[in-house]
């Protein structure tokens, strides 16, 4: 069972940090890796993000210490001239759809907490269904205007094809 929590990223203990960093490669999968991690510099997009979603679990060895063990993570961005939320990366390989429950709580805090009326990402070619079909995801730039715009995909292979969800409505 994992948990989920938010962090603002100014106020992320370095420990949570650590733990991302450390559980990356074994989180994200190709081609996520090659785009979003570099350990020269020991950081990924954390930098960019404005708060972290972590999924984790607390086990406890014979003795009786704190294990930590990252289920998954999300990183959002606050987009605040246009007053929207970018996912910048979600990454589990947990099983039990933690992906999912990532999203989904990242984007009732865009909705609720910084009162955003869109949300986006770039999904890479092999989940874009996925983001269709499982979290409502269009390629548009404007999914709240009915009847939504169809528009000519935008991104590309390597760097995600960006889409959009309406929050408003959701």
């Amino acid at each position: 069972m994992c948990d989920i929590q938010s962090f603002k990223i100014d106020d992320t203990p370095k420990r949570i940090i650590d733990l991302i960093l450390t559980s990356f490669r074994q989180h994200c999968k190709d081609p996520v890796t090659k785009d979003f991690v570099s350990f020269k510099y020991g950081q990924i997009q954390v930098h960019k993000a404005d708060y972290i979603f972590l999924a984790f679990s607390n086990k406890f060895t014979r003795t009786g210490k704190p294990i930590t063990t990252v289920c998954g993570f999300l990183l959002l961005q606050h987009l605040k001239p246009q007053n929207e939320a970018y996912i910048d990366v979600v990454c589990s390989s947990s099983k039990g759809g933690i992906g999912g429950k990532l999203i989904k709580q990242a984007e009732h805090f865009a909705k609720n907490d910084l009162r955003c009326s869109v949300i986006k990402l770039s999904a890479l070619s092999h989940v874009l269904q996925y983001y269709k079909k499982k979290h409502s995801y269009m390629e548009t730039d404007k999914p709240c205007k009915l009847p939504v715009p169809v528009i000519k995909r935008k991104g590309s292979k390597s760097n995600g094809y960006r889409m959009t969800k309406c929050l408003s409505t959701s």
